[in-house]
């Protein structure tokens, strides 16, 4: 078999690095930090806006779905078009429906008292069924 080199043309200067570190900028730029110094661009993160995001449909957890209400979904980068911008070491806020989950929370506290009547009553039965035996 022949002999193959490898010839390279041109040299930016960094040796070869390892992916650190990567940040995402309000841009939607995915910026990588190799461990040689580097800092490259590595993709885009797409965001989507909706001309009505009352109209999505709730699929549970966090998750929404798009509906003919909310009219399909314009992708594209974060900032433009109506769509906001990435804030990098955010919290965002909840989605959750509040007046949904109290709702939720009274239904589950009376169901519960409900069961704990329902056992204190069966204990006075079972107890009245108890001394008519003796």
């Amino acid at each position: 078999s022949e002999d193959s080199e490898v010839i390279v043309d041109d040299h930016d200067g960094f040796s070869a690095g390892e992916l650190i570190d990567f940040d995402i900028e309000e841009t939607g730029a995915i910026r990588g930090t190799y461990s040689n110094g580097m800092r490259e661009v590595l993709g885009y993160a797409a965001m989507s806006y909706f001309p009505n995001a009352e109209g999505l449909s709730k699929e549970g957890g966090n998750l929404f779905a798009e509906t003919a209400n909310s009219g399909e979904a314009r992708i594209g980068l974060p900032g433009e078009g109506g769509r906001g911008v990435i804030q990098d070491s955010s919290l965002e806020m909840s989605n959750a429906d509040l007046a949904d989950e109290f709702t939720e929370l009274v239904t589950s506290s009376r169901g519960f008292q409900a069961n704990t009547r329902v056992i204190s009553s069966s204990d006075e039965i079972l107890t009245e069924v108890i001394n008519m035996q003796r």
